[in-house]
Parts: structure tokens; sequence; C-alpha cells
């Protein structure tokens, strides 16, 4: 997969941004993925698993460390972050969900300095952290929708955490909310996969119809 992915010519940072660019019919070419067929979108998918992973390891060390395991506070989602059910999005504007609620959880991190955790876990948020960073530049820089790309929320508005129990509760919540977003993301994307191998196999026929027609004309003749 990841050898595929090369042959492209393609760094794994942009993988984000050409499903952007080719998820506006009506103002980007799906030729990128006609070149790279659907090794691109196999290896976003296999990105964003890794990042659901990430999300699931910082969950698992907040609810452990600092001592939540079994009482259920931490399957309470925090009021002041929204989260879409991407999933139910057409494709386009799913992408563009991912772009906004990503930036969200940038923002939804800062709470993350007050976990009660040992000093390995802010290194594994900080890797985090730069995946986010790195998916939503690339997103912007082939962003066909300028509009779309405009359209990003202002930042969250926090409200200061009622003493250290809440600043851990704060922890571990936001990193279940992440946590369940990355896999909506990757079921998401492998839904946008299936669309994309219909839509490749559309065009293909397309391209290769009149082909045989000439062939059949020759043929005749």
């Amino acid at each position: 997969m990841v050898g595929s992915f090369r042959n492209c010519g393609l760094s794994s940072g942009i993988i984000f941004g050409i499903l952007i660019y080719c998820s506006f019919p009506g103002e980007c070419s799906l030729k990128p993925l006609r070149i790279c067929k659907l090794g691109v979108l196999n290896q976003s998918i296999s990105q964003a698993h890794i990042m659901a992973f990430q999300a699931r390891d910082l969950y698992n060390i907040s609810v452990y460390q600092q001592e939540f395991q079994g009482t259920g506070f931490c399957d309470k989602p925090v009021n002041w972050l929204s989260i879409p059910n991407i999933t139910s999005f057409p494709s386009s504007k799913m992408l563009k969900k991912i772009t906004q609620t990503l930036h969200n959880f940038q923002g939804a991190f800062k709470v993350l300095n007050k976990c009660r955790v040992e000093k390995a876990f802010f290194s594994k948020l900080h890797e985090a952290n730069k995946s986010i960073s790195a998916l939503q530049s690339n997103i912007f820089s082939v962003l066909c929708n300028k509009r779309a790309a405009s359209n990003i929320p202002i930042s969250l508005a926090i409200p200061e955490a009622d003493g250290v129990f809440d600043e851990k509760l704060q922890c571990c919540r936001v990193l279940n909310m992440y946590m369940n977003f990355m896999g909506a993301v990757e079921s998401g994307l492998q839904r946008l996969r299936e669309e994309t191998t219909r839509e490749l196999a559309r065009l293909q026929h397309n391209t290769d119809s009149p082909g045989r027609q000439k062939k059949r004309r020759k043929k005749e003749n």
C-alpha cells in the first residue's frame, strides 16, 4: 500500500488534500485519483487508522493514570465541544466537516495540558497535534472551494475547570470524543473509497466505450 502511494510521487501528508480536491466534481477533476488509482485513498484510510490508534492510546492513558477505569465518568462528552456525525454527510461536505472539527480539537486539546498523567503522555499528544496540523495544511493547499477553506470556526470558548477533579474529567472526556471522531473519520473515508471505486469504474467505462465502438466499426468495414 505504501509502495503504491509513493509511486504516485506523493507524501503521506497531502492525501487528504487530494481527497478534498477530488470531492468537488463541479470545480475539480478526478484526474489525480485516475493517475494513482485507489492507492492514495487506501493510504489515507491507513493514516486515519493510525490517528485513531493514537487517539485510543491517549484516551487509555488518561483513564488509567487518572484512575477513572470502570467508573464511566469519561463517557460523557464535554458540553462546550460539538462533534458532528460526519458519516451522515455527502463526501464533499464530510471532508469539510473533518477539517473544521479537527480545528476545534486543536483548541480543545489545550485542556489536556492539565491532565494528571506521566510525561510520556505529552510526547504522544505532541505527535497527535503534529498529525492534525499536517492534515489541515495540506487540505487547504489544494482546496478548490475557497469559501469552504475560509469557513473555519472561531476559537473555542473553554470554560474554566472547577478544580482538579474537573480538569481530569475534561482531559479524558475530550480524548474520548477525539477517539470516537477519528473512528468515524476512518469509516467515512472507507465509504468514500467505495464511492470513488464506482465513480472511477464509470469514468473508465465512458472512456473505453468510444474506443470499443471504433474497433467494432473497423471490423465491420
